[in-house]
């Protein structure tokens, strides 16, 4: 019963929780921290941030990664102006940006939920049964299938398509999508997916 009641206040939390995006997918390159992806009607699009784009500064720090760049908007806050400074062909320019709240994609939500109730449900029939074989092998397979798929979901792909999950690492020059699928123990049949 407890475990119920914690996971409604878990959804209430999930719901009312907010956190400051600028509505680009940043990535690390040999040149410095890169954007990938910038979303319609976004902060960053407002404030002229394109594909290609390289980030120097926010408010006059240097930036190294695309990690500082979630820590600093996280330290700026909801609704907070920060300066970035990009360059574009070799020209060096400052925009203001004001931070919004990130987008929650439904269908990763929805997702989330059932995964979360799905483990509620196991953890509850895996403690109430004594533990037997058959329950722990259902545990253990879960926990494997969070593990692998669910990991993947937090790179805003804004699907929970395999092909989408996929589609998202084929551009990632560090081979991630041939390291996930070399991990879930598909290779073969998941390359010729992509």
């Amino acid at each position: 019963m407890a475990a119920i009641v914690f996971a409604l206040l878990n959804f209430d939390q999930r719901a009312r929780f907010e956190s400051p995006d600028d509505g680009v997918s940043w990535r690390d390159t040999t040149r410095g921290v890169e954007a990938l992806q910038v979303s319609a009607n976004s902060p960053g699009q407002k404030a002229g941030v394109r594909v290609g784009d390289q980030l120097v500064e926010i408010n006059a720090t240097p930036v190294a990664s695309a990690l500082q760049v979630t820590k600093k908007l996280w330290r700026a806050g909801l609704w907070t102006q920060v300066r970035y400074k990009l360059s574009r062909n070799g020209e060096e320019f400052e925009t203001p940006l004001v931070t919004a709240p990130a987008e929650k994609p439904e269908s990763i939500e929805n997702y989330l939920r059932f995964a979360g109730l799905l483990y509620l449900f196991i953890d509850s029939s895996f403690f109430g049964s004594g533990g037997t074989r058959r329950v722990q092998f259902i545990f253990m397979f879960f926990a494997w299938c969070r593990l692998f798929l669910l990991v993947p979901l937090q790179r805003k792909t804004g699907s929970v398509r395999l092909r989408s999950i996929l589609r998202e690492y084929s551009g990632d020059p560090a081979g991630a999508r041939a390291a996930f699928a070399f991990r879930s123990g598909f290779s073969r049949s998941w390359a010729r997916v992509a």
